[in-house]
């Protein structure tokens, strides 16, 4: 089944989600062909959204509704850059569209859309086989977005968000620890903007769950929600640690990670070796991102939150 958001362990779970708002169903059957449809299973991967296998007369499709907020704007975005970026990397799964021609909906304030169906399963970061078949994706992503000319996206800022938050929300224990891990953070990324770094679109949210195989091909890469334009080794740096971390030393695997690379590389990926440097940085600043929004997320795993802190001092 067609699975999205954090997986097992120590990261996030959020609660499971039994059922769609009522009138749901009826507006996507009114917008889509093949319905009516109805719910197979809800699925407890979805962050931002509520995810729903679901079925019609034209066979199954995963329907996504995104809570608050729901930029139109940065939709139509994600959507079309998705779009484009399918015709040369198949993995990539396409909304598919309404009689009206658009890729989504508004119910209720926010935004609805189908999405094919694909028989797979989150990747399993351990296994190496899974892994550098993941980097090899990443690879050829990089390689189709770094030619994709879009405009900066709408509402979505990847790592600038560091400039916009503060660690007042977090437990007060915590908060002094944050504050200097926040003052590298933005040293990293002040670097990262003067760098001359190979830019394009960037994933933003590449590990395990959003990357689905069966056996051990990759057969999909799901949730774009933060995609948006920066430089590539960001991505890089959030594959890296997503596919070698340690959830009990709050550390990831050199040999693993250096695979990984390798493999990306391998596929073409255009990320520079003298952009190695920044991968220890940007890992460490990805955490520090996670714990500052922590506070603002739509469901807060303190457990996690407490796993970002730890690897961010020990990668410090």
């Amino acid at each position: 089944m067609l699975l999205s958001g954090k997986t097992s362990g120590i990261t996030a779970t959020k609660p499971r989600v039994t059922a769609p708002p009522d009138g749901l169903l009826r507006a996507v059957g009114e917008r889509y062909d093949g319905g009516p449809f109805r719910v197979v299973e809800p699925l407890a991967g979805g962050w931002a959204n509520d995810v729903y296998v679901v079925e019609g007369d034209a066979g199954r499709a995963v329907l996504r509704l995104k809570h608050p907020p729901s930029d139109p704007e940065s939709i139509r975005w994600e959507h079309d850059v998705v779009a484009r970026v399918a015709e040369t990397v198949p993995e990539v799964v396409v909304p598919l569209r309404g009689h009206d021609g658009s890729t989504f909906f508004l119910f209720g304030g926010d935004a609805a859309w189908l999405v094919p169906h694909v028989d797979g399963a989150p990747a399993d970061g351990d296994r190496d086989e899974q892994r550098v078949a993941a980097a090899r994706l990443l690879g050829r992503l990089h390689t189709a977005t770094a030619d994709v000319d879009a405009p900066p996206r709408p509402g979505v800022d990847g790592l600038a968000q560091l400039r916009a938050l503060g660690a007042g929300g977090l437990r007060p224990e915590w908060r002094r620890r944050v504050a200097t891990l926040h003052a590298a953070s933005l040293r990293t990324l002040h670097e990262l903007e003067r760098r001359d770094a190979v830019r394009g679109v960037v994933h933003g949210d590449f590990f395990p769950g959003n990357v689905l195989v069966r056996g051990d091909r990759v057969v999909a890469l799901i949730d774009w929600e933060e995609a948006h334009v920066a430089p590539l080794v960001y991505d890089l740096a959030t594959g890296v640690w997503e596919f070698s971390k340690s959830e009990l030393t709050h550390d990831f695997d050199r040999a693993a990670a250096a695979r990984f690379v390798d493999a990306y590389r391998d596929a073409g990926g255009p990320v520079a070796p003298s952009e190695e440097d920044l991968l220890v940085p940007l890992i460490r600043a990805k955490r520090v991102l996670e714990l500052l929004r922590a506070p603002t997320d739509r469901y807060v795993d303190w457990r996690y939150q407490e796993h970002n802190l730890r690897a961010a001092e020990r990668l410090a």
